[in-house]
């Protein structure tokens, strides 16, 4: 949880939110950083321990089908019938992250997004896949457009949603950090970008001693076994000397 809240710490204070083209079916809201988050009511007060999502088994084909895209690079594929709607999507693949309801269950919606236009949608959790596909897709292929499922509102305290819903709370640390690792990063100061690269080393080491890097020999082998990619955005990577995030690692730690 240390871990946790030093990365969470650095990405919120530099964390800018990116100017997009949303035509919502909700209305926008509040910039997702703690301290000025929209309050949810919990449902729930029993939560078992986090699961890394699964990517679900490929459906057959006497349902529509959706691929819904989480943020640790899994997606699930969802079979529908036209009168649902996306709550009960939205539904369908939380249930798939953990065994037992979210505590905060109300925290996530689905974003439609079309990546060659940067057009983005926040669909409204009461319209259908029908009228989705009758507003949206009709307008374009179907291979244009992507669905994510993201935390796009928060409890008052990060604490609090780490205690409560762990599931979720991961969900939403892995959110950030894809966020960061695609665009939020040109925002970031180089010397910011190697300490949460610092971070997120220990974090991915936490059950071993805090000294392992130290010795150049371990430091090599995470690059090249693991790879930097995985710490730091490449685009920052290739600006800087190959030692320097050791240097920065054991000064950091």
């Amino acid at each position: 949880m240390v871990l946790f809240s030093h990365s969470f710490h650095f990405l919120m204070q530099n964390r800018c939110i990116l100017a997009k083209v949303d035509n919502s079916d909700v209305p926008p809201t509040p910039a997702v950083n703690q301290g000025s988050p929209v309050r949810c009511t919990p449902t729930r007060s029993n939560m078992e321990s986090p699961k890394k999502s699964p990517q679900s088994s490929p459906a057959t084909a006497d349902k529509a089908t959706v691929k819904v895209h989480l943020p640790n690079g899994g997606f699930n594929v969802v079979r529908y019938g036209d009168s649902i709607d996306i709550k009960g999507i939205i539904s369908t693949v939380t249930e798939r992250l953990s065994t037992g309801e979210r505590y905060y269950n109300g925290l996530y919606a689905m974003r439609l997004s079309r990546p060659p236009s940067n057009e983005v949608h926040w669909l409204h959790q009461d319209i259908t896949m029908q009228q989705v596909h009758e507003k949206y897709l009709k307008k374009h292929p179907n291979s244009e457009w992507r669905y994510d499922l993201r935390v796009r509102y928060l409890p008052i305290s990060l604490k609090e949603l780490y205690d409560k819903d762990k599931v979720t709370f991961h969900y939403y640390y892995d959110q950030v950090r894809n966020d960061y690792h695609t665009e939020l990063y040109k925002k970031v100061d180089q010397d910011v970008a190697v300490q949460l690269c610092c971070l997120e080393i220990r974090k991915y080491f936490k059950d071993m001693p805090q000294n392992v890097l130290d010795k150049k020999s371990n430091f090599e082998y995470l690059e090249r076994e693991i790879g930097m990619q995985k710490f730091i955005p490449n685009s920052i990577l290739e600006k800087i000397k190959s030692k320097s995030p050791q240097k920065k690692h054991t000064s950091s730690v």
